[in-house]
């Protein structure tokens, strides 16, 4: 797993479940560290929302007007694929293992919010089989509650985390006013609850909207006919995007369409697995 993909994982599994339906919140943004540079998070509401992606390239998770996206840029420009479209390629999502959190009673101050560590624990509840893989600091602040509804939203739409965690000694618990300020691959560094612009929860202008299994099977075409289709597209989305069609291209002349769709959902899955 990416340390992108880890995050989101993560925050969205301590975890940040939506607050009661119709609460108004003002608009907020947080800048996280990871090793591989910021991870913004900006939200109006569950409708409203984007991620930014740590390292150079400005890479996107889109959530505008309801409708998911996953927006790259390459020298054509602006590419968004939509949610619906990765999530289909994805197919159904294997099971995931029991997920727990385990009060430790410290507090840390991290970016002027008071927040508890806990212990994260995944495993199997009913074989009593727990492995720590995480210790994470969690705050009821409620003027970071638009950042916790962020990533669950975000992790509802891409279908990343389907199990909720037992709190020990507690059992099921809503934490739904709960957000991450710490892991082991992000720290909280700057909130704000500034208005935000509202560009920033449309898609850019000329974006063009790409279909992957369409390219797939131009990439098989291609390779048929004895053509490279290579691909000079910078960035993380873009190297996975890349991946999948050179996992199209393998054995091409040989590959039914079947096959073809099954190489895309191989390479839509390192995505987000």
């Amino acid at each position: 797993m990416t340390t992108t993909n880890r995050i989101i994982a993560a925050a969205a599994a301590a975890p940040l479940l939506l607050a009661g339906a119709g609460q108004a919140l003002a608009d907020s943004r947080a800048v996280y560290d990871t090793p591989d540079g910021e991870f913004t998070v900006e939200y109006r509401d569950a409708d409203n929302l984007r991620i930014g992606l740590p390292g150079p390239e400005r890479q996107f998770l889109l959530i505008a007007g309801g409708e998911g996206h996953v927006l790259g840029r390459d020298d054509e420009g602006w590419y968004a694929i939509s949610a619906d479209q990765i999530t289909e390629l994805s197919g159904e999502a294997s099971s995931q293992p029991d997920v727990r959190i385990e009060p430790l009673g410290e507090e840390e101050m991290i970016a002027g919010f008071v927040g508890e560590l806990y212990r994260l624990e995944q495993g199997d509840d009913w074989a009593g089989d727990w492995e720590e893989i995480d210790r994470i600091v969690l705050s009821d602040d409620g003027r970071l509650r638009g950042i916790g509804q962020a990533f669950e939203r975000m992790g509802e739409m891409f279908e990343v985390v389907e199990q909720d965690a037992e709190m020990v000694g507690v059992g099921q618990v809503d934490t739904s006013e709960y957000t991450l300020l710490r892991s082991r691959d992000m720290k909280l560094k700057e909130f704000s609850s500034d208005s935000l612009p509202d560009h920033s929860f449309t898609l850019p202008p000329d974006v063009r909207h790409r279909d992957l299994m369409a390219e797939a099977e131009q990439a098989r075409e291609r390779a048929a006919d004895g053509e490279d289709s290579g691909s000079d597209e910078p960035g993380w989305l873009g190297r996975q995007i890349r991946g999948t069609g050179e996992d199209a291209r393998d054995d091409a002349a040989g590959e039914t369409r079947g096959e073809v769709r099954d190489s895309v959902r191989d390479g839509v899955r390192s995505l987000f697995d």
